[in-house]
C-alpha cells in the first residue's frame, strides 16, 4: 500500500509541474508577442533616427558653406581695404 501512495503522491507532484510548464508556456507566449512589438518600435525609431542624422549633416555642411563664404568675404574686404 506505501507504494501505491508514493506513486500517487508522485503522479500529483507531476501533474502540478506539468500545469506550472503549461502556465509558463502561456507567458513565454505573451512575452514573444511583446517582443515583436518592441522590435518593430525600436525598428521605426532607428529609420527616424536616420533621418535626423541627415539632416543635422546638411545643416552642418550649409552652415560651414556660410561659414566659409563670410571669411572669404572678409579677407576681401580686408584687401580692398588695405589697398586703399
Amino acid at each position: 500500500m506505501a507504494l501505491k501512495d508514493d506513486l500517487a503522491k508522485i503522479d500529483a507532484k507531476v501533474d502540478k509541474l506539468d500545469d506550472r510548464l503549461d502556465s509558463i508556456d502561456v507567458h513565454m507566449a505573451e512575452y514573444n508577442e511583446q517582443l515583436k512589438y518592441h522590435i518593430r518600435r525600436t525598428d521605426i525609431l532607428e529609420d527616424e533616427h536616420k533621418g535626423v542624422i541627415k539632416h543635422i549633416s546638411m545643416v552642418r555642411g550649409a552652415l560651414t558653406l556660410l561659414a566659409s563664404s563670410g571669411i572669404i568675404l572678409a579677407i576681401a574686404k580686408l584687401i580692398d581695404y588695405i589697398r586703399g
